[in-house]
């Protein structure tokens, strides 16, 4: 993959992401302001022309002040939280040191209160649910006692609710509108997520007993649940019920085998849990060999179920394990995903599955902002944005 191919390309989406006007209160990390402010930190980090640093302060300190004028919610994907962590994560870089604690303090306070209203409902969604708070808590440099507090008092409610099997397996019911459906498998809101997040309690030494506990259970159930690649494509579908799909799961950092490969991967830093590693990379080089974009429902460039984020999933996993095959896959996906941009000069792209019908989309996790990003991180291996999505 040639880099000057990729530049071009990041010209393109940088004209079109900096003339993209969103609304006052659309402030949102995965489809709002916080995701567009995130590319134009890494470009500026990228190409260092301060006049994308300016931009990416400018629309921060919009966002800041709309706090104030709206309701927002307080999910990671599109609320409160997800704009904390864009404040939390810009100030790592150290372009002007804030005191977060001070600044985003008392809007915290309001935030942990809707972490505990979820986690008591047995929402632990990682997008719209508890489990998104819980790590952009876990994201801060500082943890104060009150955070520290929230961050056990969820990992007391994931223990108090998880359901434990004979065999030592540990699993969440998957609930909607009061029906137990089957048990989801997907970073996007699934128990690969959850995984991660006790991964994270575990990192910052918070409630370390029960989270210990709940990851062996968990990384038994997703070890002993393996389909048959013969019969299935994939170690992984949807949920635990893959005959109610298709033969294949769609090929994605949302659901299926990159997604648990991908939590795997992240659990295997951490001390104990090492062996992991070759669980994941198992998963990630069977993936390899999946190169159809339509028997794998790839149909659109998006780093959620895209192209471009597979791309940078299997780039990902060849810095952490240096095998050929994952940088030919990365690229190839690479390579597809740069051919989706339609003549018009956009991208287009799949947001209602029902309907299919292609829109243009700036977002980070839909549109093109994620592409942007995804781009970026073939160029620059210090590509820290990803952990808003359990990469890192």
């Amino acid at each position: 993959m040639k880099n000057s191919i990729l530049e071009q390309e990041l010209v393109i989406i940088k004209n079109q992401l900096i003339t993209h006007k969103y609304k006052e209160n659309e402030i949102g990390l995965m489809g709002g302001k916080s995701g567009l402010i995130i590319f134009f930190i890494y470009y500026y980090r990228h190409t260092q022309d301060r006049k994308y640093l300016d931009f990416a302060l400018s629309e921060l300190e919009a966002s800041y002040n709309a706090l104030s004028n709206y309701d927002f919610n307080f999910t990671f994907s599109s609320g409160l939280s997800g704009f904390a962590w864009t404040v939390e994560h810009i100030n790592t870089f150290g372009f002007y040191k804030l005191d977060t604690e001070n600044i985003l303090g008392e809007l915290d306070s309001y935030i942990i209160e809707q972490l505990k209203l979820l986690a008591n409902r047995k929402n632990f969604d990682f997008l719209h649910g508890s489990i998104g708070i819980g790590i952009y808590f876990l994201s801060k440099d500082k943890i104060n006692i009150k955070i520290k507090e929230a961050i056990t008092f969820l990992v007391n409610e994931l223990y108090k609710n998880a359901i434990f099997d004979s065999n030592g397996h540990v699993t969440w019911a998957n609930m909607e509108n009061g029906n137990i459906l089957p048990i989801n498998l997907g970073l996007s809101h699934g128990i690969p997520a959850i995984l991660v997040f006790l991964g994270k309690a575990i990192e910052k030494k918070i409630n370390t007993k029960k989270a210990e506990e709940m990851i062996n259970g968990g990384i038994k159930f997703l070890l002993n649940n393996k389909l048959s690649t013969d019969l299935h494509g994939c170690f992984y579908h949807y949920t635990t019920a893959p005959n109610k799909y298709s033969s294949k799961s769609r090929l994605a950092w949302c659901y299926g085998d990159l997604s648990v490969g991908s939590a795997l991967l992240q659990l295997s830093n951490i001390d104990g849990f090492e062996y992991l590693k070759n669980s994941a990379i198992e998963i990630f080089l069977h993936s390899t060999k999946r190169l159809s974009p339509e028997e794998n429902l790839v149909k659109d460039a998006c780093l959620c179920h895209g192209a471009i984020g597979i791309a940078y999933i299997f780039y990902k996993s060849y810095l952490s394990y240096p095998d050929p095959d994952l940088l030919t896959c990365s690229n190839y996906w690479y390579r597809v995903g740069l051919k989706m941009r339609k003549q018009d000069e956009n991208y287009h792209f799949i947001l209602d599955p029902r309907t299919e019908v292609p829109e243009i989309n700036y977002g980070y996790l839909e549109g093109t902002a994620g592409v942007g990003l995804g781009l970026l991180g073939r160029l620059s291996k210090n590509q820290s944005w990803d952990s808003s999505l359990l990469l890192s």
